[in-house]
């Protein structure tokens, strides 16, 4: 059965600009004074035939003839010197109001230059229609653009081709995205795509005239008459059924469709349903499982429908169901213990904008990213994220921007649990989950890298500064007790202490790592729950700092063991033995397990290495 065109409207037009195939000596501009131009050179800049000195309009074009490389013709003049020289073609039509380009509608106009070679063609076509074939319609925008230049014999061309074919009894439709042109052939169709749907109504789309193909004012009234508005829009009013008393625009006819759409779908909304269904249409796969509920559907389809994200749907429209459906990813099957202990006002951080300006493929972003997404973290990490939200400390923090913390920070745990199996989420507050998170991207930046800084020390300094050192417990201006506390210093040697130490502590002792100047001996209780860091001069054994936790000032007692570990640096020192022996890069060790990596390790990272690290303050 062939198709029935309900209307048609076409337009072709074309910018011919034509030269002379003459060029008088007394034309050209002088050279240098002379009475005529004899400068071969004179045409390697074009700017000085402009005369934009004396304000008149171009005279020409400058162009190169090719040389001759095959059999086939494709130009009607060559060049066949080993030089090539750029030649001037001047205007053969110049008018002062209109310039020196021919704009016509005409055929025979049009027609009567494709064989001419000193005429350059510009020819426009678009055509804009409505088609019914049985049951579909389709609504096809098109666009041809061919172009030949002087003294070229064929046209090089593109081709644009927008459509929308919609099945009048099922509602479903197929939009098509057509482009050919010498370089590129691109063609997409998409079935229910809202997404696409969105990209072919609004600027350029059927009702957009103007927009839709920049056309020249010289013609743009012609143009406007063919292509009347009035009659196309009354034609799409009759084959959909559409409100005429709307004022009509391409905007108008994207939310006329969409209401068109669920009517024949027989879809249950809510608000913002032209959002949901633009960027999360479910399919009528979830729609039948879930009568025909949008919302119900689209949270089935993500994967995270339940009474909980239902009703937080229903209370707040304007979700960030990206980040909603990411957390509750994070927090598993049993997501729904979790998200309802969220207070309220969280989610009052969890916005998203509707307005037309969304990314599109939301859809894919969840559905691709659902196994990326899910983590096996420990009821306690569950918690812990819930405490994190719900703290008064996260302030006003973008929802989305938290969401994307906690997945890097889930990710980064799940890589190194590997070597080491207790790691896990310990924070409860933002302010503790930063701390944390900076401490954890540091790990896996030695992960990455895979191997460490280590310091080789001479044996005997190592064996007599890392001897017990004792001391009576007692606070400063407090007389002395009879308990007695043993103190262990220990030298940092490899990178990995270094890291561990300024978690432990709180300061950045970390970046010292690479300090070959200093050593740094950790003094600490039998228990570890107490240390001071200390750095000494390599060259005179010198105490540089002593720091508590977070740079707090050290306990009397510490003041007290200094004195008995001091005389032995200064020893060491004398005899040139505090400092390192050899500094190595050595495989990366976590909890007793070795990281293996690639061979090809990064060369920013061999950069680096050699790196003088800034000091300040631990």
């Amino acid at each position: 059965m062939e198709g029935i065109d309900i209307i048609r409207q076409r337009f072709n037009y074309a910018e011919i600009t034509t030269f002379r195939d003459y060029c008088r000596l007394d034309e050209k501009k002088p050279s240098n004074g002379t009475t005529f131009n004899n400068d071969i050179d004179d045409l390697d800049d074009f700017e000085g035939l402009n005369f934009i000195f004396n304000n008149k309009p171009k005279l020409g074009k400058i162009v190169t003839f090719p040389p001759k490389r095959n059999n086939r013709k494709t130009h009607y003049f060559h060049d066949n010197n080993e030089v090539q020289e750029k030649t001037q073609l001047n205007y053969g039509y110049i008018n002062q109001k209109t310039g020196n380009v021919f704009i016509t509608t005409n055929d025979r106009h049009i027609t009567n230059h494709y064989g001419k070679p000193l005429s350059e063609l510009r020819i426009t076509t678009i055509e804009r229609s409505i088609r019914r074939n049985g049951d579909k319609v389709t609504i096809k925008i098109y666009r041809r653009y061919k172009s030949r230049n002087a003294n070229a014999i064929y046209f090089k061309s593109r081709t644009d081709v927008t459509s929308i074919t919609v099945n009048m009894v099922t509602g479903n439709f197929t939009t098509l995205i057509y482009g050919k042109s010498p370089k590129s052939n691109i063609k997409s169709f998409r079935t229910n795509g809202f997404t696409t749907l969105e990209l072919l109504t609004k600027g350029g789309g059927p009702l957009d005239i103007k927009d839709l193909v920049g056309i020249d004012s010289r013609v743009y009234g012609e143009y406007k008459d063919e292509f009347n508005n009035e009659s196309f829009t009354t034609a799409l009013n009759e084959v959909f059924n559409f409100d005429t008393t709307t004022p009509y625009d391409s905007n108008t006819f994207r939310i006329n469709f969409i209401g068109w759409f669920i009517k024949q779908k027989k879809i249950k909304v809510s608000d913002h349903y032209q959002f949901w269904l633009q960027n999360f249409y479910p399919t009528e796969k979830f729609l039948k499982k879930n009568d025909r509920k949008l919302i119900q559907s689209i949270l089935d389809m993500i994967q995270i429908k339940s009474k909980v994200t239902i009703k937080l749907m229903h209370k707040h429209p304007d979700i960030d169901i990206v980040s909603l459906a990411r957390l509750c990813y994070f927090l598993g099957d049993n997501y729904t213990k979790y998200i309802g202990t969220i207070e309220p006002r969280v989610f009052e951080m969890c916005k998203i904008s509707h307005n037309q300006n969304n990314p599109p493929n939301l859809k894919n972003t969840i559905v691709s990213n659902f196994k990326e997404h899910k983590f096996s973290i420990k009821d306690i990490e569950k918690e812990n994220i819930v405490r994190i939200l719900n703290g008064d400390d996260i302030g006003t923090r973008n929802f989305d921007s938290v969401i994307n913390d906690i997945y890097d920070h889930l990710n980064m745990i799940d890589k190194i649990r590997e070597y080491e199996p207790n790691l896990y989420l310990k924070s409860k507050t933002y302010r503790e989950f930063h701390t944390e998170h900076l401490e954890l991207s540091k790990m896996m930046s030695m992960v990455k890298k895979g191997w460490v800084i280590e310091y080789q020390f001479a044996d005997e300094m190592v064996n007599e500064i890392e001897k017990p050192l004792k001391t009576w417990v007692y606070d400063e201006n407090v007389e002395p007790t009879d308990e007695i506390i043993t103190i262990y210093p220990h030298i940092l040697k490899r990178e990995e202490e270094y890291d561990e130490e300024g978690r432990f502590m709180h300061h950045c002792v970390a970046s010292y790592s690479n300090k070959e100047r200093s050593i740094i001996v950790s003094l600490r209780n039998e228990d570890l729950s107490d240390r001071v860091t200390c750095e000494f001069d390599c060259q005179t054994g010198e105490l540089i700092q002593m720091k508590s936790f977070c740079n707090a000032k050290p306990k009397h007692l510490f003041g007290d063991i200094m004195q008995k570990l001091q005389p032995k640096i200064d020893k060491f020192a004398k005899m040139g033995l505090l400092k390192s022996i050899e500094k190595r890069k050595v495989p990366f060790i976590i909890n007793g397990v070795e990281v293996i990596i690639p061979n090809n390790s990064p060369t920013l990272i061999e950069q680096l290495y050699d790196r003088q690290m800034v000091e300040v303050e631990f």
